[in-house]
């Protein structure tokens, strides 16, 4: 029986208490809105002052793309034009500046539904998401999958670590969730962005 697919993009489920949670800038020339539970890389734009604060800033990732984290959060009013200041947003609006923050350490676990029925030998695989899709604009929650079809012993995006051990969560058919960490990480790599 295939799980309801309910994506909700990859939301972190690390067990540690010292999970590093960090501020980022987005731009208005970024046209990908972000949602919470997109997975983001630097941007090739560097830094912008917020704030008096130096803010690196993230864009949303494509498969495939080396990460620098996971969205967690965005602020409400840093980065934000007075004209778009608005409490009810939970995601960063196509086109608009603002402070997002992103999970970006190396070594945290995230939920995430698999795109297809996984199969129990790709335990240890890497993989990449699905092609990057838009968050849902209500609810503010990323529809970021993890690509069963990508899984491999090479390099990619994530490492498939485990099966999420719940009731409703019992085998490995099509939309079961899983746990990752992020193998292709900036942090962990010699080459630059």
């Amino acid at each position: 029986m295939a799980y309801v697919s309910r994506p909700r993009g990859f939301q972190l489920r690390s067990a540690r208490e010292d999970v590093r949670i960090m501020a980022y800038a987005t731009e208005t020339t970024d046209a990908a809105p972000l949602g919470l539970g997109d997975p983001v890389k630097a941007s090739t734009n560097g830094v912008v002052v917020i704030d008096g604060d130096y803010l690196q800033v993230v864009t949303r990732a494509a498969a495939g793309d080396r990460l620098k984290g996971i969205v967690v959060g965005v602020d409400p009013y840093r980065g934000r034009a007075e004209a778009d200041i608005n409490l009810s947003l939970k995601h960063r609006p196509a086109s608009k500046a603002c402070v997002v923050y992103v999970c970006d350490d190396v070594e945290a676990i995230y939920e995430v539904q698999l795109s297809a029925a996984g199969v129990a030998a790709e335990v240890g695989n890497n993989m990449n998401q699905i092609t990057a899709v838009d968050c849902d604009l209500v609810t503010g929650i990323s529809k970021a999958q993890l690509d069963e079809a990508t899984a491999t012993t090479s390099s990619a995006q994530f490492r498939y670590i485990g099966i999420v051990n719940r009731p409703d969560n019992l085998d490995l058919t099509t939309n079961v969730s899983v746990l990752v960490r992020i193998n292709d990480h900036e942090d962990k790599t010699t080459s630059g962005v």
